[in-house]
């Protein structure tokens, strides 16, 4: 921790508390003597200041804040260099996280509300990429709410600026950011543009709106990393059924897997989301955000969360009028818990069906095996969990067996029976899915199927977890 002594005496300020401590830097509260203000003062811890390559991003981040003046991002006071250690001081913004708010008081945010935060969120960022900076990190632990309803948008650590051809921080193939907000580009390690913090802002969207991230009950980065690249990101509504279609239509299109189908800009994303502002009725504004922790009501509203709930006339009119196409999904809303005592069916796919008395499985499902149709009592599941993998060995070795087809291909029969090998070699490399049931007794049910039931696979691990976490609130 930087001394008292030293940054008041060299400068100008006094060091009051610790704020919060990250893998690189520490933020402490500080007093502005000369200005008589609060301050924030984020410091490169010492170990790291002798690393050539993260004090130069440390710099950088500097740099670039010190380019940024908008009411929506944390303004940058100055960057200060003491006895070889690097600070930047930066305005001192009290409030809560966005992920606070959404884990700890609110969970989901009603649309309206929603749209008061996000707006505002999106304004930093088309103000910062028509500066050519784009973020990198965006989710909600770097959104804080202030009171009298503003937000902040914070850490651009990572941040890049498109528009200077200066040295590139980050090596080629190398992730920089939060996994479970990454775009598709950006877990592969590639270049960057405005495209990636839309997605990222699409992500952020969704977890307000159904409060929570849509890979959570994911275990490893790898799993999470594929189903980014390789699957459509879940419907929102199949999280929390009060999400209008206009919403779910804004967050699937800046969620595209191809950036060419995301928003255009954040402007663009920000134009559609005031279309939905505009027809909301006048009364939903709030006074001041609400920093309190969840009561039991409160508790109850997040368990109706993941329940069916039927919306006014108004808004299905509203959303429809605005969003024909409607939803498409092979899994029912998870019943309230009211409706725990009667047995209702959530899911009925290839790879069983869920209950919400009983999980229904194919024991020993593989590829050329149909399994078992086994049926446990749901409270005996301990959790499930996705996965993918590719026949690497398999595929190989079928192209191996194409390439000699192809040396003695004396006739054309022999020619084409040695395409139909590449397309089963090429098969092969493509993701297989995994759904790994563990009960609570330790025994473990794998179920593997072909590519194409990928989504299948994810819809089902979904709800089993989803249906869970209601048993757990029911505790």
């Amino acid at each position: 921790m930087p001394t008292n002594s030293t940054i008041t005496h060299s400068f100008h300020y006094h060091i009051e508390k610790t704020l919060g401590e990250g893998g690189m830097g520490t933020v402490y509260l500080a007093q502005d003597l000369k200005r008589q203000r609060k301050v924030a003062i984020k410091a490169l811890k010492p170990q790291f200041s002798v690393n050539p390559e993260i004090r130069k991003r440390f710099e950088n981040e500097a740099r670039l804040m010190a380019t940024l003046f908008h009411p929506n991002i944390v303004a940058l006071y100055d960057y200060l260099e003491v006895s070889g250690s690097i600070y930047i001081i930066m305005e001192y913004v009290q409030g809560i996280t966005l992920e606070k708010y959404i884990q700890e008081i609110q969970g989901p945010i009603p649309e309206a509300k929603a749209i008061q935060i996000f707006k505002q969120v999106l304004d930093a960022f088309v103000y910062a990429h028509k500066k050519g900076i784009i973020h990198r990190d965006i989710k909600p632990a770097n959104i804080m709410l202030l009171p009298k309803e503003k937000v902040k948008v914070l850490d651009f650590g990572i941040a890049k600026n498109l528009k200077e051809d200066v040295e590139n921080l980050t090596k080629a193939g190398v992730k920089m950011g939060t996994i479970f907000y990454m775009s598709p580009e950006q877990v592969r390690g590639e270049e960057l543009d405005q495209r990636s913090d839309i997605y990222s802002l699409g992500i952020t969207l969704f977890e307000m709106l159904t409060g929570r991230n849509p890979y959570q009950h994911y275990d490893s980065e790898f799993e999470i990393s594929q189903l980014i690249i390789n699957q459509a990101l879940p419907k929102a509504k199949y999280f929390y059924p009060r999400v209008s279609d206009f919403m779910q239509d804004i967050i699937d299109r800046a969620t595209a897997k191809n950036p060419q189908e995301r928003f255009p800009t954040v402007e663009a994303m920000r134009n559609a989301l005031l279309k939905k502002e505009a027809i909301l009725p006048a009364n939903t504004s709030t006074k001041e955000w609400i920093f309190e922790p969840k009561t039991n009501t409160q508790h109850e509203i997040v368990l109706e969360t993941i329940s069916k709930i039927e919306k006014p006339s108004s808004q299905a009119e509203t959303d429809k009028a605005i969003s024909p196409k409607a939803t498409e999904t092979n899994a029912q809303p998870i019943p309230h818990k009211n409706a725990m005592s009667e047995e209702k069916i959530l899911l009925e796919n290839k790879f069983g069906k869920i209950t919400t008395q009983k999980l229904i499985f194919y024991k020993g499902l593989d590829l050329f095996e149909k399994g078992k149709l086994e049926s446990i009592d749901i409270a005996k599941v301990e959790k499930a969990s996705f996965k993918v993998h590719r026949e690497y060995a398999t595929g190989l070795f079928l192209l191996g067996m194409a390439v000699y087809l192809w040396l003695i291909a004396f006739h054309w029969s022999i020619f084409f029976l040695s395409l139909l090998v590449v397309l089963l070699a090429l098969l092969c490399f493509l993701p297989f899915p995994t759904v790994i049931i563990q009960q609570i007794d330790g025994k473990r049910n794998v179920m593997r199927s072909w590519p194409w039931h990928n989504r299948k696979a994810s819809e089902y691990v979904l709800v089993l977890n989803e249906w869970q976490q209601v048993k757990e609130f029911e505790k």
